[in-house]
């Protein structure tokens, strides 16, 4: 199993890998997938320094996580699922009934599965069931064949508020499309090693590069490098949202035409054996 955060630029809203970790209930020291989840949310937190607004799926419907991100000082957006309760007007309410009680007073287009598309926002004062915690609930109608729903600590005072908290949750398909672009793009869970202190090396080196692309890709049409990159791909499609593959073909490419390696710009010691080269890892 594999639990990795990602997050996007704030630019062009490419995906760059905070997080990433496998792990197996295999291993002698495993506790748990959540375990995994707080020690990346820990790191990924200390290492920003500072608030910012995390993302989950229905998968992550958990009072413990609510509980944890109060805790943290730390925005959220977390889609509920139907089995769901909360406290609405002082009163436990099925999360279901307050969706099919409403049909969206807000008309919004967003960019939903690669298309313009219209949709209808309702958003109410509730609380959560893990300690009573106020935040704000958010329907979306006219998304999918039910009513999408999603939680949120972060203030909704106007129609721009509401709307760029849909799209923040909306935002996650560039990271689905991360992580289809790591395995087709460069073959991932196709290892040919078995250790899981292996897997994991090979795992962060991957990581290394993805986050090289991700910060070239945010700079297209800002930077002769990856506009360079992007010329290379020879690709056909001209604009685009997603500029990973581009840069990924184009730096393939590109590195298609070194026959020699750096022999022919640079001195390369010779010792009476050669050194194979090391990295090390903290694991």
């Amino acid at each position: 199993m594999i639990t990795e955060m990602v997050a996007v630029t704030q630019d062009k809203k490419q995906p760059i890998s905070l997080f990433s970790h496998i792990h197996s209930s295999t291993d002698m020291q495993y506790r748990s997938t959540n375990t995994v989840t707080y020690q990346g949310l820990y790191e990924v937190i200390a290492t920003l320094g500072r608030k910012a607004t995390f993302v989950f799926d229905r998968g992550y419907d958990m009072n413990e996580l609510f509980k944890y991100m109060y805790m943290k000082d730390q925005d959220f957006v977390i889609r509920l699922t139907e089995r769901r309760k909360l406290f609405y007007k002082g009163r436990l309410h099925k999360s279901t009934t307050l969706r099919d009680s409403r049909k969206g007073k807000i008309k919004t287009t967003v960019l939903f599965q690669g298309q313009e598309k219209e949709c209808y926002i309702s958003h109410l004062n509730v609380q959560i069931t893990a300690a009573k915690k106020n935040m704000r609930l958010l329907l979306v109608y006219g998304l999918g064949s039910q009513p999408m729903m999603l939680a949120t600590n972060k203030r909704i005072l106007s129609k721009a508020d509401a709307e760029d908290i849909l799209r923040f949750y909306l935002s996650r398909w560039r990271i689905e499309e991360y992580f289809r672009f790591k395995k087709q793009e460069y073959d991932f869970e196709n290892f040919r090693v078995r250790d899981l202190k292996a897997i994991n090396n090979l795992n962060q080196l991957l990581t290394y590069v993805l986050e090289f692309i991700g910060l070239l890709a945010d700079k297209v049409n800002g930077n002769r490098l990856s506009n360079k990159m992007i010329r290379n791909s020879n690709s056909i499609r001209g604009k685009v949202l997603f500029y990973c593959y581009q840069i990924a073909n184009g730096i393939s490419t590109t590195l298609a035409y070194a026959k020699t390696g750096i022999e022919e710009w640079k001195n390369i010691r010779r010792t009476e054996r050669n050194r194979q080269l090391e990295f090390n890892f903290i694991c």
